[in-house]
């Protein structure tokens, strides 16, 4: 969480200054026995990813041992599996005595506040319009089938003017090329390299391609993704610290806060596969196994 409150003033003169803009965060409380005992604050930056956690205890003198050690292990389980670093790698989990001072109702008198409920927007009227929208499409469909030489005519007259008024049954210009499917449940967006026209990775390791075994950086554990971008890909799995997995595919190449970082889809000795970086903006994160 954003430290609000600045230094120490002077004597004198208390001073107390809040940020201008505060700092998204998510918030899992934690129970025993339906009674709440602790609180995760996982502070967040504009892309979702984690700034730090905070582990709140309320009581912690009354906790067990026992029970200290489930809270921090489920808190540890959270951070690790829900949420990817602002450096791409590790995030700190502080641990606190949260002990209430004084709770008070405080009265909500702006009419306009700067932070309204959201609108909910209702489900049906989405749904009814992608109903029409299917029903349509089918209705053209079915004409274009029943209607022969003039589906045939309709077609001709969406092409250029230099182009014949008739064209070829055998050539339908609107069905696009079928696409050849991925090669053992490969995603078609690993089979080939993506760039994007960025410049060559300073801590992405040259070596890595295809096929090659690599292994990770001992010093650090990283997510393994549904997609090569840490804003959508959603967590399948971990490349623990040093271990061992297959490169199938890539490299996807994003860009990074100070480098271009590069992904490849990966296959881990456990069976699990997705996208994983090679490389964040200090340090490199793969390596070939010599």
């Amino acid at each position: 969480m954003t430290n609000f409150f600045s230094a120490a003033a002077p004597k004198d003169t208390a001073r107390v200054e809040m940020a201008t803009s505060p700092t998204t965060a998510h918030l899992y409380e934690i129970f025993d026995r339906s009674e709440p005992i602790a609180a995760l604050v996982v502070a967040l930056d504009p892309q979702q990813r984690m700034r730090h956690a905070e582990l709140l205890y309320y009581d912690r003198d009354r906790s067990l041992e026992s029970l200290q050690s489930d809270i921090y292990k489920r808190a540890r389980e959270v951070v690790q599996s829900n949420y990817l670093g602002s450096n791409g790698m590790a995030s700190e989990l502080r641990v606190l005595d949260a002990n209430v001072l004084n709770a008070e109702q405080v009265e909500h008198r702006n009419p306009e506040p700067t932070f309204s409920p959201r609108r909910l927007y209702r489900l049906w009227h989405l749904a009814a319009g992608y109903g029409a929208l299917l029903g349509l499409l089918l209705l053209i469909g079915v004409l274009n089938r029943m209607g022969g030489p003039a589906a045939e005519t309709t077609v001709a007259a969406a092409q250029p003017a230099a182009q014949p008024a008739a064209q070829p049954a055998a050539q339908p210009a609107a069905q696009p090329a079928a696409q050849p499917a991925a090669p053992d449940g490969i995603p078609a967006a690993a089979l080939s390299p993506q760039t994007d026209g960025l410049a060559v990775s300073i801590n992405a390791d040259n070596r890595l391609k295809v096929s090659m075994r690599v292994r990770s950086n001992p010093n650090y554990s990283t997510e393994i993704l549904t997609q090569p971008d840490p804003e959508q890909g959603e967590p399948v799995g971990t490349l623990g610290y040093g271990a061992e997995a297959t490169l199938l595919g890539g490299p996807t190449w994003l860009a990074g806060e100070s480098d271009t970082i590069v992904w490849w889809y990966v296959e881990t000795e456990d069976g699990i596969r997705g996208w994983t970086p090679a490389n964040s903006s200090e340090y490199t994160l793969l390596t070939p196994v010599e």
